[in-house]
């Protein structure tokens, strides 16, 4: 019995004479794998997982048993062949079932997981043949809309091109259409064992076809949040490297400008002994390693992206008068009395000793730069129940207009200006779970504040 498909001249369909209780059987068989399947796609995570999904239903023996199949998709003006599976000769279909039979494997119980390494392999095996199924698309492929089977009388290029290169007895066709738009084509035969294509093995990758399609669009949808998340994710790293490298290079100068300030210091002030050569060259080469601290930092902070701090207890006194101690040549060569007491016992709190010591060294930095000859700078630490403030204040000229809507907010001032080094403060304030403030609230003064958590 034949009967004529909707597809192009010279396209069959055969039916087999058996017996209604075989048939009944073979049609339960496709429509518990037609269920599985689209249960399945449901959960696909690519479109590369949907189309094998689509393909190993195809051609599984619990599934519909055809020997391989191909899904080609639309790209520039061509159909190209993008995923195969099964044999490539008679003989190597041989040993590749008799190797499941005596595994007794199961592939459709393997699609529960993505496993792109297999679908890779797959790739690879049959590229020369995925490869030689590409055709351009012709006038003719815009007009199907269901599936149909080709022998190789048919007239139609495209299909005149898969029988031959396939070698196909008979060839089911499927085009896969979404949105109104021809998108691709859904290729399988039996080239091995010649068993027929039934009227449900037709409908049922017609169905399966349908449940590719959507499945497709909600992967590829997806995919492509998933590559716009990315791709804003990039720009975010990208955007935190640029600001960590710029307020690392910017606080990198203050500990070579009081490296620079004691060097000059010793020029102008010679020292009367040898046992004070070696005392000032010590400040001079502990004002050079803290540079190297923080070109060290610089490089960790880029490969890591600023991130992963961990918190310490730090004696902020004992820190603070250190880098005081560091500062005060450089403010003596400008005639700048720099003044810090500190507390007679350790006050502590919570920071990235680096980070603390890079805050405080802006601050001290800014303050001498702003106060000019003759000038007066004023540290302090100051214990609030749970917090510790630490302020530079000022009796030099006050922030320019421009940085006082928002100190800290890296204004003008880039290229080493006072906003870039305030900008640096706050960012590494807040990261240390601290806050920033200034305030201009006694006359003739100038104050910045870092804020940190009180450590036992």
């Amino acid at each position: 019995m034949r009967a004529r498909g909707p597809g192009p001249k010279g396209s069959i369909f055969r039916y087999p004479r058996r017996g209604r209780r075989e048939l009944a059987g073979r049609t339960t068989k496709i429509l518990s794998a037609l269920h599985l399947a689209a249960e399945l796609l449901e959960r696909a995570l690519t479109p590369e997982h949907a189309g094998w999904i689509a393909l190993v239903t195809l051609t599984a023996g619990q599934g519909f048993g055809f020997n391989r199949a191909f899904l080609l998709r639309r790209s520039n003006g061509q159909l190209e062949g993008w995923l195969g599976v099964g044999p490539r000769s008679p003989e190597e279909a041989g040993r590749l079932w008799h190797e499941l039979r005596s595994r007794g494997d199961n592939p459709l119980a393997r699609l529960r997981t993505l496993q792109p390494e297999v679908i890779a392999q797959e790739r690879a095996r049959l590229s020369d043949l995925l490869h030689a199924l590409a055709t351009p698309v012709e006038e003719t492929c815009g007009r199907w809309t269901r599936g149909f089977l080709a022998r190789r009388d048919v007239q139609d290029p495209c299909v005149k091109h898969w029988v031959a290169t396939l070698q196909s007895p008979v060839l089911l066709v499927v085009p896969l259409v979404r949105q109104g738009a021809f998108w691709g084509v859904l290729l399988a035969d039996n080239f091995v064992t010649h068993a027929p294509i039934t009227a449900p093995l037709l409908e049922g990758a017609q169905a399966l076809c349908h449940n590719l399609q959507v499945a497709l669009e909600r992967t590829e949808l997806w995919a492509s949040f998933q590559a716009e998340q990315e791709a804003r994710r990039r720009a975010e790293n990208a955007l935190l490297l640029v600001e960590t490298a710029r307020a690392l290079a910017h606080d990198i100068k203050n500990p070579l400008t009081a490296a620079a300030g004691l060097l000059q210091h010793l020029l102008q002030h010679p020292p009367p002994t040898a046992e004070a050569w070696e005392r000032w060259g010590r400040r001079v080469a502990e004002g050079l390693s803290r540079v190297e601290q923080q070109v060290n930092q610089l490089v960790r902070e880029l490969a890591s992206r600023g991130q992963g701090m961990e918190l310490t207890s730090v004696d902020v006194g004992e820190l603070v008068q250190r880098l005081v101690a560091s500062w005060q040549p450089l403010a003596e060569s400008r005639q700048v009395a720099l003044h810090f007491a500190p507390s007679p016992y350790p006050v502590r709190v919570w920071a990235d000793p680096r980070y603390l010591e890079r805050c405080v060294e802006n601050l001290l930095s800014n303050a001498i730069k702003a106060v000019g000859l003759g000038g007066e700078v004023r540290v302090t630490v100051v214990e609030e129940e749970d917090r510790v403030r630490i302020s530079v204040a000022d009796n030099g000229h006050p922030l320019p207009q421009t940085l006082r809507a928002n100190p800290f907010g890296g204004g003008p001032g880039q290229g080493g200006g006072p906003g870039e080094g305030l900008a640096s403060v706050r960012r590494l304030t807040e990261a240390m779970g601290g806050h920033v403030e200034y305030d201009e609230s006694e006359p003739g003064w100038v104050r910045f504040s870092v804020t940190l958590g009180r450590s036992p």
